[in-house]
């Protein structure tokens, strides 16, 4: 019971009535002891990662990922047809053995996307905020609310980040996040041309399923969109270490998220580091 109450409290939880309670507190109660479990096997060493409670903690996997993604989030699995596609000219074998831009001042805190389908602008405007620091060595904080109201997407409900590049483009640039501050909901376009935090001339898809194309981009360019695979609950309660679970899809995409690194230096597994918008970064396996 002081749990539970713990939990309500924490999340700013109330509900309609007792029994609705009531079966919110059933699905707590069997995320809570799927947790404990999975904790228990990563204590033993059976497990790479580890999971918390959070604010999902009274929902099942489909209502949070409806939540998070909009019922048109996995439209957008294919990559467009108008971008060009990088061409690797590298030498993998000359590549670091791994990259952090957080340390290099090309990645902004983590932010929070709430109960909105928006991780399609999180995404692409992280991953313009480190070439914006590339280019200008300023890390200027943009604003994703402005592509959630006003691109060619599907605001809270879903999109695509090369919708969002597109309309950037299109538009001459995007506002700055003090001045388009976020509110994860669907409004009017209120895009004003006087505080633009930065502009683009043009992006370049990776080739899907690339990761030796996507581990050089990473390398030498800067942080990336890319999309995964984040419908396993185990997802949705990550806490820390390198995330791997075996059913983890590479071509059942459903989550945009922005890749800041990588690591093969390290014991054990290789993995990438990756800037989600549920207020938190995630060690993420390599394939």
């Amino acid at each position: 019971d002081s749990e539970w109450n713990e939990f309500k409290t924490i999340y700013s939880k109330s509900y309609a009535n007792r029994d609705t309670e009531i079966q919110r507190r059933v699905i707590w109660e069997e995320n809570r002891d799927m947790i404990q479990k999975h904790n228990l096997e990563a204590d033993a060493g059976k497990k790479s990662f580890r999971l918390k409670m959070n604010q999902f903690g009274d929902m099942r996997e489909q209502e949070i990922s409806r939540k998070l993604h909009g019922p048109n989030g996995k439209m957008y699995n294919k990559k467009s047809n108008v971008s060009k596609i990088f061409s690797a000219t590298n030498d993998k074998a000359k590549l670091p053995k791994s990259i952090d831009w957080r340390e290099k001042g090309y990645v902004t805190s983590v932010k929070s996307q709430n109960a909105c389908g928006s991780d399609y602008a999180f995404a692409a405007i992280a991953a313009l905020e480190g070439q914006h620091f590339r280019a200008t060595g300023k890390l200027e904080i943009l604003s994703e609310q402005n592509i959630n109201d006003c691109s060619i997407n599907y605001g809270c409900n879903g999109g695509s980040v090369d919708k969002a590049f597109e309309y950037i483009i299109t538009n001459k640039g995007v506002d700055t996040n003090a001045s388009y501050p976020y509110e994860g909901l669907d409004g009017d376009c209120r895009f004003n041309p006087n505080t633009i935090g930065a502009k683009m001339s043009g992006y370049v898809d990776v080739q899907q399923g690339s990761e030796e194309d996507l581990q050089q981009v990473l390398a030498t360019i800067g942080p990336v969109a890319v999309m995964i695979d984040d419908e396993h609950n185990e997802f949705f309660f990550y806490s820390s270490g390198i995330y791997s679970v075996p059913n983890c899809s590479t071509t059942e995409l459903s989550h945009f998220v922005t890749a800041v690194g990588y690591d093969t230096n390290g014991p054990g597994q290789d993995y990438y580091i990756i800037k989600n918008s549920w207020g938190i970064f995630i060690s993420f396996f390599f394939f």
